[in-house]
């Protein structure tokens, strides 16, 4: 299967459509990898803090490739359904986590490159970004010109961004227009948005 590259909060390793099932998802700082794990090959953190406490990163993950086939495979409790699996179940992840336990966004623009890189060394070509900056709608800067420059010299490369969270102003008839945040404003991704559901 694929490897999936993704940067988020974090990956909870007790979630049984991503954990190991030796129960501890290895971490490192230099992004070292672990073909042998069932889901996480790769998890590298940029600050010294590990694994998920807002469960955004691990919902994204699970979107993407969660998978309770292989783990009742090995295990009798059958607390999970099928019907829950990601849609490339099959796939592995490569996390890269960019934001802090206390939520504050970690990531420099100057390590996205680097990001990226650590990514395709675990074999990852699709990287997915499910997040964005606010104050910086309709702006074209330094995170979205980082990821086009790798991406102009990486041409095997695909990034999925985040359009932003902030077009549902247009609920209560604010002007939603100039909502895209970046880095899903930069060229080379593609940046992904939706334009029928709400958020309660």
């Amino acid at each position: 299967g694929q490897v999936i590259q993704v940067s988020d909060t974090g990956v909870d390793d007790r979630n049984k459509y991503l954990g190991d099932l030796s129960g501890v998802i290895k971490t490192s700082k230099v992004g070292m990898i672990h073909k042998s794990m069932r889901k996480v090959i790769q998890y590298v953190s940029v600050s010294d803090e590990k694994f998920d406490l807002d469960g955004h990163g691990t919902h994204v993950c699970g979107s993407i490739a969660g998978d309770i086939d292989s783990y009742l495979t090995n295990r009798s409790q059958n607390t999970a359904t099928r019907s829950h699996n990601g849609v490339a179940k099959d796939a592995k992840i490569a996390f890269y986590k960019v934001f802090g336990n206390d939520g504050a966004f970690k990531l420099k623009h100057q390590q996205v490159g680097n990001m990226l890189q650590i990514g395709h060394r675990a074999g990852a070509f699709i990287h997915n970004a499910s997040w964005g900056a606010k104050d910086t709608t309709n702006s074209y800067g330094k995170f979205s010109y980082a990821f086009d420059q790798y991406l102009h010299r990486n041409s095997m490369k695909l990034v999925l961004v985040s359009a932003g969270n902030w077009g549902k102003a247009c609920q209560d008839g604010s002007n939603c227009i100039n909502t895209v945040s970046e880095p899903g404003t930069a060229k080379n991704i593609i940046s992904v948005g939706a334009s029928e559901s709400v958020r309660n």
